[in-house]
């Protein structure tokens, strides 16, 4: 996956001087021998348009990434996948949150908080599904107050698929010194309600 993310941050590039490069010029040194800011060259074109045809792109390029890592969980050939694999999808995920807010630094006359937002926006879905697999607490997806506030992008239906693949690493390990006598993992506990509740609503 981490190859595609490069083509990806190769992609973005080339929209950002496609879209950007024919109305920008540098401005010159300052007096002190500093750069000034380089300013867009409005002259026949409107800076305003190619700046929302560039925001435009990179939030539907994060909605898509975000869409393909719930299709990687969903993918029927995806059986089962671990603590660790979950892991590797957030450290990647955060990768491409802090990408979105860099980004916004592009748009300050357009916005720039409200482009951090919209591109943030964008990957919600995936961050809320990877917060839920990494929860101590997975059930508390099934609570109305805490869903709508921290898991209201998520589809219950997918959350069910995705869950029953689910397994934490620590599982396996447990398993192979038996269960008689044992303490069941908290978190196996709870996902393991998680899944049953949303059989039931299925």
């Amino acid at each position: 996956m981490f190859v595609r993310f490069l083509y990806f941050f190769s992609f973005v590039d080339t929209c950002k001087y496609n879209l950007i490069a024919p109305w920008w010029h540098p401005s010159p040194m300052s007096s002190a021998g500093r750069p000034v800011a380089a300013k867009l060259n409005v002259g026949g074109t409107t800076p305003d348009t190619h700046t929302h045809e560039l925001r435009h792109v990179l939030v539907a390029v994060l909605a898509h990434i975000s869409e393909r890592i719930i299709e990687l969980f969903l993918n029927d050939s995806v059986k089962r996948f671990n603590a660790n694999a979950v892991t590797g999808i957030d450290t990647d995920l955060k990768m491409f949150e802090t990408f979105a807010e860099g980004m916004s630094s592009l748009f300050v006359d357009s916005g720039q908080e409200s482009a951090k937002n919209e591109m943030m926006g964008a990957l919600v879905e995936a961050r809320q599904l990877v917060n839920l697999l990494m929860s101590n607490s997975p059930e508390n997806f099934l609570n109305p107050v805490i869903r709508e506030k921290s898991y209201n992008k998520l589809d219950y239906r997918k959350v069910a698929i995705i869950s029953e693949k689910f397994r934490d690493t620590s599982e396996s390990y447990f398993s192979t010194f038996g269960t008689r006598g044992a303490r069941q993992n908290p978190k196996k506990k709870s996902l393991d309600t998680l899944i049953k509740r949303l059989r039931e609503a299925s």
